[in-house]
C-alpha cells in the first residue's frame, strides 16, 4: 500500500509542478509585419515578431523577432475586447509606421504611449492606420507558427 500511495503522491506533484510551469509561460502571438516599424524610439525591421505579456508585469509587454527584443510599457484601454487578435500601426507622410495599439483575443486592448519622436513626426498629416492579423505563437518564445 505504501508504494502505491508514495506513486500517487508524485504523480500529483509532477502534474501540480506541470500546471504551474505551464500557467507561468508567456502567452503571446505571431505576425509577420511586412514594414519596419517603430515601438516608442526604437526602429524594428520588417520581419517575423511574437507579442506577450510579461507574466510577472503584466503592464509589460514584450515584442521579440529573430534576436531583436523590446519591452514596453502599455495602458490598458478599458475592458472591452476583440474578438481577434492584431496589432495597430499609425503610418505617417513620411512613412513611418508606429505601433499603436496590440489587441490579443478576449483581453482588453493594450495601447503605446506616443513617444518623442512619434510625436515630432505626428506634426505632419497621418496617412492612415494599419492592422495586422495576429496568429496564437506554436511555443514559447516561438516566432515561428506560419
Amino acid at each position: 500500500m505504501k508504494p502505491l500511495f508514495g506513486l500517487l503522491t508524485l504523480v500529483v506533484l509532477l502534474f501540480a509542478l506541470a500546471t504551474g510551469v505551464a500557467l507561468g509561460q508567456p502567452r503571446g502571438v505571431v505576425a509577420d509585419i511586412p514594414f519596419a516599424f517603430y515601438v516608442g524610439d526604437v526602429e524594428l525591421p520588417a520581419g517575423s515578431y511574437q507579442f506577450s505579456i510579461d507574466p510577472v508585469q503584466p503592464r509589460m509587454l514584450r515584442i521579440s523577432g529573430e534576436g531583436r527584443g523590446v519591452y514596453r510599457l502599455t495602458v490598458s484601454n478599458g475592458t472591452s475586447t476583440h474578438s481577434r487578435s492584431e496589432a495597430v500601426f499609425n503610418k505617417y507622410a513620411d512613412g513611418s509606421h508606429f505601433l499603436e495599439q496590440i489587441w490579443i483575443s478576449g483581453q482588453p486592448c493594450r495601447e503605446f504611449l506616443k513617444s518623442k519622436l512619434e510625436g515630432a513626426v505626428s506634426t505632419e498629416w497621418m496617412l492612415k492606420q494599419i492592422a495586422v492579423a495576429l496568429r496564437p505563437a506554436i511555443g514559447p518564445g516561438s516566432t515561428e507558427g506560419k
